[in-house]
């Protein structure tokens, strides 16, 4: 899939910028979504923490 112009240089923001963000998010427990929309189309990435238990607790 092709971008138009914006859409791609919010993309690009996101990759040069965005990603220590949505690292701070996830360490604080938050999700962090991005979104771009492109003439009739919106796409949403969002990633979410989730909670993982120590090794040793989940052989249990």
């Amino acid at each position: 899939m092709t971008l138009d112009e914006e859409p791609y240089r919010e993309a690009h923001a996101w990759l040069d910028h965005g990603q220590p963000a949505a690292a701070r998010d996830l360490e604080q427990g938050k999700s962090h979504t991005l979104t771009l929309k492109q003439r009739t189309t919106a796409a949403t990435w969002t990633v979410s923490p989730i909670a993982c238990r120590p090794a040793h607790e989940a052989r249990a």
